[in-house]
Order: structure tokens, then sequence, then C-alpha cells
């Protein structure tokens, strides 16, 4: 069963085929993996990883689908291959762990100005 879009993150948009937009900013070459809030009404995502060679967005996509509790191949990169804003498109059988997205983004404090750095 499909969440409803009133009740998924503002960077989450539900599709038509069951699957799930989520939008990100990336932070790349991070001291450790983690979530950041949102920025730009996009969920923020800093990655250890360095931004070279394809690595800090298999990382990403790594990371989201452990935050997610889906298999690495239900998470994949739809746009901003090279760019700190990426959308990623989720195909799931069902809902993925929202809440576990949601908890560890209530903890940190939402990111204002940053949009100027990458």
């Amino acid at each position: 069963m499909t969440a409803p879009q009133d009740l998924l993150p503002g960077f989450v948009t539900s599709l038509k085929d069951g699957g799930w937009r989520v939008q990100v900013w990336v932070q790349p070459g991070a001291k450790r993996d983690g979530l950041a809030g949102e920025m730009d009404g996009r969920l923020k995502v800093r990655l250890a990883a360095a931004a070279v060679e394809n690595k800090a967005n298999e990382a990403l996509l790594a990371y989201m689908a452990r935050l997610l509790e889906l298999p690495k191949s239900a998470v994949t990169l739809e746009s901003g291959h090279g760019a700190r804003r990426k959308m990623l498109r989720i195909r799931a059988g069902s809902d993925p762990a929202w809440s576990s997205m949601v908890a560890a983004t209530m903890c940190c404090q939402p990111q204002q100005g940053d949009a100027g750095h990458g």
C-alpha cells in the first residue's frame, strides 16, 4: 500500500506507477555519512565519499537504500549525476521506511543560504 502524498516528507513525490522521487542535496567529502535536515526543499545528505569517479553517487544510492530498508537495486539516480542537486527514483513493492528518514531529519536544523556552494 502506498502512503498518501500528504503523509510523505516534502522532498518525496509519489508517482502513478507506485514508485517515488526523492529530491536530495548532496555534500560529498563529509566526515561521515548522514542526514543533515533539509535544504531548499531537498533532503540534505552528507557523504564521506569524494565526488570523483562516481564514488559519491554510488555511496548515495547505497546509503539511501540502507536508510529506507530497501535493496540497492530499488534506488536509482534519475538526474543530477554531476551535481549536488539530485533526483532519486525509488521502486519498491511496498512503502519504504520513510519514518527512519523523517526521524533522522527531525534532529537537524534546516540549512539556509548554502545554495551558492557547488
